[in-house]
């Protein structure tokens, strides 16, 4: 089996155009009819912009905008679920800072919509991590933000200090009320020489699964000082698949 590295993972990019039949009047008359789709089988919803963190990384333009009245997000489910959509991507900011996020997961779950991941930075204590709990049948996984477990260079990256102390806790009180718990690190110049430790120190602790991302550019946030170079990716490489 080929070993997987950091290096040769790739991205595949397919033009649209592939997929489309070359006699475009199949699409409503011939054999393509059956398989297009009268309203989306998913949603990607963005519930909320907020955020407990400043990264410098982050993708998001970030700012102040007025949110859905809860009544039309319960319209809005009900309207999904009538029209057969089988998912629901709760997207941020924070989902976990949405102040009606258990009535909202309350609905998710009444709908019988596919289980969910939900990613955070935001620290959870025991009683939160206890009201998620109920929704395990739809919450498949709960994702943190930790890039490293050096507490400077966190407060660096994300722009709060203790950050580490407060993620680490998090995962702690999930794990302890049985969700499931991954991780993800964003890997720069200034924190790659901790990841292995972090790796090694969040696998101990029973995070299921630990996803390692190079920073990429973005939109509202970027610095080419972020990026690895060559040698940061070999070193990396090296140290983790020890």
């Amino acid at each position: 089996m080929k070993k997987t590295t950091l290096h040769n993972i790739r991205r595949k990019i397919y033009a649209p155009r592939t997929f489309l039949p070359n006699d475009r009047s199949e699409i409503s008359d011939g054999p393509f009819r059956s398989i297009r789709h009268t309203s989306p089988v998913s949603i990607n919803w963005h519930i909320t912009s907020e955020c407990s963190t400043d990264c410098k990384y982050c993708y998001l333009g970030r700012r102040k905008t007025k949110l859905l009245p809860f009544s039309r997000i319960q319209s809005l489910i009900n309207e999904m679920s009538e029209l057969d959509v089988f998912s629901i991507d709760l997207l941020g900011g924070d989902v976990l800072l949405y102040h009606n996020l258990v009535e909202l997961l309350d609905m998710i779950s009444e709908c019988n919509f596919l289980p969910i991941n939900l990613s955070t930075k935001s620290f959870l204590s025991k009683e939160k991590a206890l009201q998620l709990k109920k929704f395990s049948n739809i919450i498949w996984e709960l994702q943190f933000s930790i890039d490293t477990d050096d507490d400077q260079i966190a407060e660096y990256l994300v722009g709060i200090p203790d950050y580490t102390q407060r993620i680490f806790s998090s995962i702690s009180n999930a794990i302890e009320v049985g969700l499931r718990v991954a991780a993800k690190s964003v890997i720069t110049p200034y924190n790659v020489f901790t990841i292995p430790r972090l790796y090694r120190k969040l696998k101990n602790i029973g995070v299921s699964e630990i996803r390692l991302a190079a920073y990429s550019r973005s939109g509202f946030h970027h610095s080419d000082d972020l990026f690895l170079n060559d040698n940061c990716y070999k070193w990396l490489e090296e140290k983790v698949g020890e």
